[in-house]
């Protein structure tokens, strides 16, 4: 298997001009991978993609066995991807606090019956043409495969993942899931970092929106859930059938997304008393009321 180390040991035998027997892969007898490299003691194009189709050949004839389920993963970071439905792209930013790395690696590995990935490419403010930067999706396994390292100097600066995606949300539920591994190996082939992020899916609603409580009637506590389709201050408060206000129940900035807020009628003033009450809803421009039913 072919995989960062190798693009390291690659890269340095490129670079360096006392050892170019790593990165001398041209000329060769056969056919990849079945070859006897003869080598020629001078380092050109040939020699680089010489390494690159023995890179892909491997991904695409070696293919890893599917993991078992999200559940048995473990995450060195959990994050959030928000999404609005129609969106065509994720993005997975790529951080290293490591200043000695060489080369690194990012696996992505995802759900094919819901997740259809077009295209994947990565961006960077370092990113240039003398890189080498290798990316193959085996839409198969539902894996893409990564591997990138820079010909000259070490890497510095931040890297986006960006994946233009066809996601059947039909099938999609709040638990699923998108499994990000990093490896960052230094200028001794090392691996100088490692580790995994599970990044959870949450869809941003299209259009703002107040439920109806349930349950309802209730005693003593009911479910409340609205929809913020952008950032801004959220107002929830409660009235008697008078309109005199009973209580604020939500008063704060949120950012985009769908909540819940679980009503207690007796937490509020010494405990509410049977009847009927209007709830109010107001985000940025929108405005929208409720009754609901406290039956002791």
């Amino acid at each position: 298997s072919i995989d960062v180390v190798d693009l390291t040991g690659f890269v340095k035998s490129w670079s360096s001009p006392d050892s170019i027997y790593g990165a001398d892969l041209y000329p060769y007898d056969g056919e990849i991978p079945y070859v006897e490299v003869n080598g020629n003691f001078e380092l050109d194009i040939n020699d680089l993609l010489t390494f690159v189709d023995q890179w892909y050949y491997d991904k695409i004839n070696v293919s890893l066995p599917k993991i078992a389920g999200n559940n048995s993963v473990q995450a060195d970071e959990r994050k959030e991807i928000r999404f609005r439905r129609g969106e065509k792209k994720f993005e997975f930013p790529i951080h290293f606090d490591k200043n000695d790395l060489k080369a690194f690696s990012a696996t992505l590995k995802y759900d094919n019956s819901i997740f259809d990935i077009d295209s994947v490419y990565l961006n960077g403010k370092s990113i240039s043409d003398e890189d080498i930067n290798l990316i193959y999706t085996d839409s198969a396994s539902g894996i893409i495969y990564c591997d990138f390292a820079k010909l000259k100097g070490k890497l510095n600066g931040d890297f986006t993942l960006s994946a233009s995606v066809n996601s059947n949300l039909d099938k999609f539920n709040p638990k699923d899931s998108l499994i990000l591994e990093l490896k960052g190996i230094n200028d001794k082939s090392e691996t100088s970092l490692s580790k995994t992020i599970v990044y959870s899916m949450t869809e941003i609603p299209k259009d703002y929106n107040l439920s109806q409580n349930y349950p309802n009637p209730f005693n003593p506590t009911t479910t409340i859930e609205f929809d913020l389709p952008e950032p801004g201050r959220v107002h929830l408060v409660l009235y008697n059938i008078l309109g005199q206000k009973v209580a604020t129940l939500i008063n704060d900035i949120r950012k985009e997304g769908s909540y819940r807020y679980l009503l207690d009628a007796s937490k509020i003033n010494g405990g509410l008393a049977s009847g009927v009450y209007i709830y109010r809803f107001v985000a940025n421009k929108f405005v929208s009321t409720k009754k609901l039913v406290l039956l002791k």
